[in-house]
């Protein structure tokens, strides 16, 4: 499609693949959190989202939130007891 989308110099970013990464996004973020109880955490580590203009719309695609630009110390403590251990693969 984007191929196709370039042959006829349509704007395939922002009119096929920027849709498509905020639908992802936003259908993540729903599996997430479900209901008023749910708690949980996104973290978006590709920095474009905040220094992007298209960054925005896909922050305000997203139910309400809070957005913190560093973890607080205790998660970020936390952060090395639940990484998985690295695995061998030779």
């Amino acid at each position: 499609r984007v191929e196709l989308m370039k042959s006829r110099d349509e704007d395939w970013f922002g009119g096929y693949m920027l849709p498509r990464a905020t639908l992802m996004l936003k259908q993540g973020f729903g599996r997430l959190i479900r209901s008023r109880t749910d708690t949980g955490m996104v973290a978006l580590l590709d920095r474009r989202v905040m220094t992007r203009r298209y960054g925005a719309a896909i922050l305000r695609s997203l139910p309400p939130a809070r957005i913190i630009h560093e973890l607080p110390r205790e998660l970020d403590e936390e952060f090395p007891r639940l990484t998985p251990p690295e695995v061998d693969t030779t």
